[in-house]
């Protein structure tokens, strides 16, 4: 009666009937997505607020933001603020199935990206199984945006370029630090002091959680870090200190440890800050734990306003290495590192080129790996080494340990510009930037047209290197062709490479 009266004197209520309008909108757009046969045609998977704000004024719907909560608890919408970039996600299993494939073990997938370290770019998903399905680049960045804001991954190396920008994703890292072993040992033997230790204990210690706290701490150290699942270690360089924050499950297997060690100058300041870092993510998201009881010393120090992960301090070899990256095609015909390399060890040099650095039974691979974080590599630049996979991903890799920068990547290079690289104007490496284009491209059509097991773990992360070092190619080239350094033979071998050598000594300090 009550309710009766109440339309007699106001009127029927307008506001159901107008969230029902802003319901049977989203719903219109969700269904005519679905009945959509092209992929590119979809338009309304995700939804940024602003827009469901004025869809809102628009049918004189009050308070979207409550209303949107409606919409969440209903099942209608995904949406959480600060989630997903402020999106309301309309078709939520086209999310979750476009994710979900990605961690299945079922196919290559899930076996590649294990292969890659669970290290990729946008264009890595886009060639293995995205592009498939459909999905559009924009529709990428939006699935890629989710992953990171629910922690299924992490920004890990941020570039100019969103397509260049690297992620890892926690559940696809190497199982345990024994893989990581002697980097690990690099950072954490040479420092000063006995290590300190605290930790938090979980009487239920989901995968979530540990997900959760590597991603969050993995956002703030990005490519500084060691890691493995679930762990990490990173240099501060605030405290120059080292710490290793990793899982440690119980013996019953459901509990277990978040445990924090450190080493190094500021261990007990980088040891309080990374205890409030993880007990302020436990108390935003509710976790049952407990700091364990001892285990925090004394400040010495007070705690600094933030960590600040950095590349640890180089330690110097016992005797200084020089390596020489260089393509073998060039040196049959031309021959110059032998006489290089002799005329630098008779002057007292440690020189380490293939030839001599390995033996039968070695991994060519492994040698790659050492040469591209050598202190000094000297670099002969011909046209057999800008077409040579293999030379070229010496150079990449060089490249990024220098963390993309200029002058700290010259610091690491004495570039010998040979007279057949043409390296020197705008439109020659250009031409070299668009061979490895090309390259990239055919083999991306192959693994369109035949999926991602056609390659292999092992050759996909070759692919994914071409990808990533063609878009790299000009920068790199440029700055080498930026080095005064003579480039005809008779000057650069006068007086026993005397030039050469000034520029590894330069390096080498």
């Amino acid at each position: 009666m009550a309710v009766t009266g109440l339309r007699e004197v106001q009127g029927r209520p307008l506001i159901g009937r107008n969230r029902l309008a802003v319901w049977d909108q989203l719903r219109a757009w969700r269904d005519a997505d679905t009945a959509c046969p092209d992929a590119a045609g979809r338009q309304h998977r995700l939804l940024p607020y602003p827009d469901f704000e004025s869809l809102c004024r628009t049918a004189a719907v009050h308070g979207p933001e409550t209303f949107a909560e409606v919409l969440h608890n209903a099942g209608m919408v995904f949406y959480r603020r600060g989630l997903f970039d402020d999106q309301l996600v309309l078709d939520q299993s086209w999310a979750l199935n476009a994710v979900y494939a990605l961690f299945t073990r079922e196919g290559g997938v899930h076996r590649t990206l294990r292969r890659l370290g669970g290290h990729f770019t946008r264009t890595d998903l886009d060639d293995l199984l995205w592009r498939g399905r459909g999905l559009s680049a924009a529709d990428q960045k939006s699935l890629l945006e989710m992953m990171v804001t629910s922690g299924v991954c992490f920004v890990h190396r941020r570039a100019y370029a969103d397509d260049e920008t690297e992620y890892v994703a926690p559940d696809l890292l190497p199982a345990g630090r024994a893989a990581l072993s002697e980097e690990i040992a690099a950072r954490w033997d040479p420092l000063p002091g006995e290590p300190l230790a605290a930790g938090f204990a979980y009487p239920f210690l989901s995968p979530s959680i540990a997900r959760a706290v590597l991603s969050n701490i993995g956002q703030l150290a990005g490519a500084t870090a060691l890691y493995w699942r679930y762990g990490l270690c990173l240099y501060d360089a605030t405290s120059r200190a080292s710490a290793i924050v990793e899982e440690v499950p119980d013996a019953q297997g459901y509990g277990g440890q978040i445990r924090i060690q450190t080493r190094g100058a500021g261990a007990e300041t980088l040891l309080r800050g990374l205890v409030e870092w993880i007990a302020k993510l436990n108390e935003r998201s509710g976790w049952s734990n407990r700091l364990l009881e001892g285990a925090m010393p004394r400040p010495r120090d007070p705690i600094p306003p933030g960590i600040m992960p950095a590349a640890p301090p180089a330690v110097a070899p016992a005797e200084p290495e020089v390596y020489v990256s260089y393509a073998w095609a060039r040196e049959r015909t031309d021959p110059l590192i032998g006489e290089l390399c002799d005329a630098l060890a008779g002057q007292g040099l440690h020189i380490r080129r293939d030839t001599t650095g390995l033996q039968p039974g070695d991994r060519i691979s492994h040698f790659m790996e050492r040469l591209s974080a050598g202190r000094c590599v000297v670099v002969v630049l011909s046209a057999a080494y800008l077409r040579s996979a293999s030379c070229m991903t010496e150079l990449y890799r060089i490249y990024t340990n220098a963390r993309r920068q200029g002058d700290e990547f010259l610091g690491h290079i004495v570039p010998l510009v040979q007279d057949d690289a043409h390296i020197g104007t705008i439109r020659e490496r250009v031409e070299h930037a668009a061979y490895w284009k090309q390259e990239h491209d055919g083999l991306a059509a192959l693994l369109r047209e035949h999926g991602a097991e056609v390659l292999g773990a092992a050759d996909f992360a070759r692919f994914k290197l071409i990808g990533d070092f063609y878009r790299q190619v000009g920068d790199m080239l440029a700055l080498a062709n930026d080095v005064l350094l003579a480039r005809d033979r008779p000057t650069l071998s006068r007086d026993g490479f005397a030039m050469v050598r000034g520029l590894i000594e330069r390096a080498l300090v």
